[in-house]
């Protein structure tokens, strides 16, 4: 996982996606630690790619924490079919 990488993608996708649409996260780690430590760090990241969007007022606290758990969970839910 690169951080420089993953932040500019995460930034781009953020502006083109209607709000958020498909973007979720996930992996393919033989081994629980590796997914573990990547999952970790992806919500470190994720965390400041939205902290920077609302400090320059792209959007509000609230969307953010909205955006989130849409990319951490919902997304996923909802395109696997698992709800």
């Amino acid at each position: 996982l690169s951080p420089s990488h993953f932040k500019l993608a995460l930034h781009e996708a953020i502006e083109v996606l209607p709000d958020g649409y498909c973007l979720m996260i996930g992996g393919d780690n033989w081994h629980c630690e590796e997914t573990y430590g990547t999952l970790k760090l992806a919500r470190q990241l994720i965390g400041e790619v939205l902290e920077e969007k609302v400090a320059s007022g792209s959007f509000g606290l609230a969307d953010a924490q909205r955006l989130a758990s849409k990319i951490l969970r919902e997304n996923a839910l909802s395109f696997f079919k698992l709800h």
